[in-house]
């Protein structure tokens, strides 16, 4: 399982410090992407029988979503590179307006 934590910017704390907390959420799906980093393409696996519909974004460093693909009756996923340049990017596993799990790949 990769990328299973969340963080959280916590309020001041008596330092003057804003602190970041690790929060572990339980309620994620697992999911594995491999070969991460890729070149070419990579392939997602959702850690549970295949799901009615789910949708996959990935999101750039910016914040812009610059691939989005939806799936149906699967818990496997492709991420083909298309038009990603070399770099860290984020995703997020979306199903019935919730989000399954984040994460991040790295385009080779």
């Amino acid at each position: 399982v990769t990328n299973t934590t969340r963080h959280e910017i916590n309020s001041i704390n008596r330092s003057g410090f804003v602190g970041i907390e690790e929060n572990k959420a339980q309620s994620l799906i697992g999911i594995e992407v491999y070969p991460n980093p890729f070149e070419a393409t990579a392939t997602m696996v959702i850690g549970v029988q295949a799901i009615a519909s789910f949708t996959v974004n990935i999101i750039n460093l910016a914040g812009q979503v610059v691939q989005s693909q939806t799936y149906s009756n699967t818990n496997q996923a492709t991420i083909n590179r298309d038009n990603l340049r070399a770099g860290i990017y984020l995703y997020r596993v979306e199903s019935l307006g919730k989000t399954l799990n984040t994460g991040k790949v790295i385009v080779k």
